[in-house]
């Protein structure tokens, strides 16, 4: 597998994570546990966004240069 399609594949899983994270803090009482929850699931759906987003301009330079 390329190097950007299998880049973009682990920032979907990780933006998946991070809002199943984000929905499962939300469910929780409100207490200190619930929001590191929460708040670590927005840093892990951020942070996937971010790998999705190096694999898509890494996609396009491989192409580019037909680098594998």
């Amino acid at each position: 597998m390329k190097a950007g399609a299998a880049t973009m594949l682990a920032g979907a899983a990780m933006v998946a994570a991070g809002l199943a994270m984000f929905l499962a803090g939300q469910s929780l009482p409100p207490s200190q546990a619930a929001d590191a929850v929460r708040h670590g699931g927005t840093f892990v759906g951020l942070l996937g966004i971010g790998a999705a987003i190096a694999g898509l301009l890494l996609g396009f330079v491989g192409e580019r240069l037909h680098y594998e």
